[in-house]
């Protein structure tokens, strides 16, 4: 893991990944929905086995209170302070740019790169983190939002015949 001192903060940034199957994923447009407003955020949820989970516990981050192996990494487009960040960094597995027309769905094989950082509520949330980058090991493309229909399977009916 490295460490990087930014100068214009007192906090010690820790670089880290985490292995695990993409959720989710708002990578190349910030996510907006009723509980992001704009300017919204780039996110993936990433589930993780349990050792994953074991040892990202052990580093101080905190997991989805609705499923323990699910950890959310998010990055604002806008700092506190009025920076734009870009989106997040997002390879293939040989560490080529991503085609952004290429939709990773979930289910995808993902590394996630993330940085730690404490903040005033580190005791009750964990350690905050930043979305860096992705790596995208092996893909599930996303077929699209469809609707309820698209999930049924046709039904062949029986004639009966008198």
């Amino acid at each position: 893991m490295a460490v990087n001192n930014f100068q214009d903060t007192n906090e010690d940034i820790i670089m880290a990944v985490a292995i695990g199957e993409a959720l989710y994923p708002a990578l190349f447009e910030p996510k907006v929905d009723k509980y992001t407003p704009t300017p919204g955020v780039y996110s993936i949820d990433l589930k993780v086995t349990d050792e994953e989970r074991d040892r990202l516990i052990a580093s101080g981050l905190k997991p989805k209170q609705k499923d323990a192996n699910v950890f959310v990494f998010k990055r604002k487009p806008i700092t506190a302070k009025g920076n734009h960040m870009p989106a997040p960094t997002v390879v293939d597995e040989n560490k080529h740019g991503w085609d952004s027309a290429i939709k990773i769905g979930n289910g995808s094989q993902v590394k996630v790169a993330y940085s730690t950082y404490e903040h005033q509520a580190t005791d009750v949330y964990g350690l905050g983190k930043s979305l860096d980058a992705v790596q995208v090991v092996s893909l599930v493309e996303y077929s699209g939002g469809g609707n309820a229909i698209d999930e049924f399977d046709a039904v062949a009916k029986e004639v009966d015949e008198f």
